[in-house]
């Protein structure tokens, strides 16, 4: 999880410093301990994060620090190993914060500071982001802490006990750092489920089983020989003289295109479903938008064999009989299901392909590659 901590030193009781520094040191080195990815805007001593890198980066194999820049702004911790800053589009300060968490951070940790902090945690909440205000050290985050206070369940997303959001406005203590990450997983776990409504959830599962019933009627029905006499895939025929039009043709192009529909469909369903178990917000607009992508792949897996069949035989010959019916209806929905799981990466493919046949270049290797 990829998480802005935002705090600052400035206006803290003097006496409270070395202990919000500590304190700092050890939130960075759970945060790193866990798997996050730390997201900061500073390396001012005014603020606490430098103080959190420093704990994040003694923790082995820590991920990159991501430090988040207005325009213009000089680089920070020049000469450190795995940082990486990052330039933003806005000169000021408060605006580029604001950009971080809408687009970059996933939670926010909210620790002292003033105004600034301020805008960070409730922005974060109002983003429907997991954010955990610890008011110990009063500043800033206390006055987050309130805000949340006042609303516990919609804030924490209903998450945290009243003795654990109470907690978080008592003195700092040896388990604070490693409560304050766990509670964020938990928050952030939350804010993904009420992200996505229960309807959709339960539309979407209906989506999977009823596409996967459809492709495998569409496999099975032939087999079954639930089709008329006069388009019965199976039946061996001796031709005519002069050969009469096959009706069976167009019903299998029918069933053969719907299987491939169905598969792909069903590909771009179980893609969504994935997307869910892997806590993305999905909603029902890409959920829509995705069924027709797959679709869309399935057709164009379907286009693409009957063309490499064309290119092959010089002629397009749908199967006569069912074995060959199942077995070609079976390889290309199952591709069809394998480009939709992955239409990004599949839509990519074909892009390449196109821009490399119409430049000359497909299958050429290009100079040093």
């Amino acid at each position: 999880m990829r998480v802005l901590v935002s705090g600052s030193l400035r206006g803290i009781d003097p006496k409270l410093l070395p202990s919000l520094q500590d304190a700092s040191r050890e939130l960075g080195k759970a945060l790193a301990q866990a798997g996050h990815t730390l997201l900061v805007g500073s390396d001012n001593p005014d603020d606490v994060d430098p103080f959190v890198v420093d704990g994040y980066q003694k923790v082995a194999k820590a991920a990159p620090v991501e430090v988040h820049l207005q325009e213009g702004a000089a680089a920070c911790y020049v000469g450190k190993k795995n940082i990486e800053n990052s330039w933003h589009r806005y000169k000021n300060w408060d605006v580029t914060v604001l950009e971080v968490v809408r687009y970059e951070a996933q939670a926010v940790i909210a620790i002292a500071g003033r105004d600034g902090v301020v805008q960070a945690g409730i922005a974060g909440w109002m983003l429907g982001k997991a954010t955990i205000a610890f008011g110990g050290f009063g500043g800033g985050a206390r006055t987050v802490w309130e805000y949340g206070s006042s609303d516990r369940r919609r804030f924490y997303f209903d998450a945290l006990s009243d003795v654990e959001i109470d907690q978080l406005n008592s003195p700092w203590g040896p388990t604070t750092a490693t409560r304050i990450v766990a509670q964020l997983a938990r928050c952030a776990e939350a804010s993904r489920r009420v992200a996505v409504p229960g309807w959709l959830r339960v539309v979407l599962g209906s989506a999977v089983l009823i596409a996967l019933a459809v492709w495998i009627l569409m496999l099975a029905i032939p087999l079954l020989g639930w089709l008329p006499a006069a388009f019965d895939l199976g039946a061996v025929k001796e031709p005519a003289t002069p050969k009469p039009p096959d009706p069976g043709n167009g019903v299998r192009l029918l069933m053969m295109l719907g299987a491939v529909c169905a598969a792909g469909a069903f590909g771009a369903f179980v893609q969504s479903m994935r997307s869910l178990r892997d806590g993305v917000s999905v909603t029902g607009q890409r959920v829509a938008m995705d069924a027709v992508l797959g679709i869309a792949a399935g057709f164009l897996t379907a286009a693409l064999y009957m063309l490499a069949q064309i290119t092959i035989t010089g002629t397009l010959d749908l199967p006569s009989q069912t074995p060959n019916y199942a077995r070609v209806a079976l390889i290309v929905s199952m591709a069809a299901v394998f480009a939709s799981l992955y239409l990004d990466a599949a839509f990519s493919r074909f892009d390449s392909v196109k821009d490399s046949v119409m430049s000359g270049t497909y299958g050429k290797k290009v100079a040093g590659k």
